[in-house]
């Protein structure tokens, strides 16, 4: 990794040593801390809602870091990076609007919701959780996507289950 082009973007997240040193003490520094379970490649539709997401730049989750981030290959930097309430979240996506999508497995009290949040400042938009909250969880896993009309699609992966959800 080192060695790698990755190695940059990877320095630009330990700036914070508040972070480094909780890292540490969860014990994290021995596994995979830059845990990507989802890279989209974007197609610049979205550039206007934030300069980050112009064509070619890749979307990636990072779980163990529980960060979001946009990296721009050609620049191999970090040009955007985002935290929030969220816990050990996945396969973040981009809706029609620009806004992200993304499975939470453990942010809600310690169940799973689903989140759509504004990218250019953090601010939750629309959720879905259970009723009751232990109805809905994902240890590990789980999609949301925004349909043609409207509805979001869950896939609830270690339930085994999914879902399709009015706005």
């Amino acid at each position: 990794l080192r060695n790698s082009r990755w190695f940059g973007p990877a320095a630009a997240l330990g700036r914070n040593p508040d972070k480094v040193q909780r890292l540490d003490a969860q014990g994290l520094s021995a596994l995979d801390i830059l845990h990507a379970n989802s890279i989209h490649v974007l197609d610049g539709q979205h550039v206007a809602k934030h300069p980050a997401f112009a064509a070619g730049n890749v979307l990636v989750c990072l779980r163990e870091l529980n960060a979001m981030v946009v990296v721009d290959l050609e620049q191999s930097r970090v040009v955007w990076y985002r935290e929030g309430a969220w816990l050990a979240p996945h396969d973040p996506t981009l809706t029609p609007e620009g806004n992200l999508l993304v499975f939470d497995n453990m942010g809600h009290r310690g169940y799973s919701q689903v989140l759509e949040l504004d990218p250019t400042d953090g601010t939750e938009l629309w959720s879905y959780r259970g009723d009751p909250a232990e109805s809905f969880f994902s240890v590990f896993c789980g999609t949301a996507s925004r349909l043609p009309g409207g509805n979001t699609l869950v896939t609830e992966s270690c339930a085994g289950g999914a879902v399709e959800i009015t706005p």
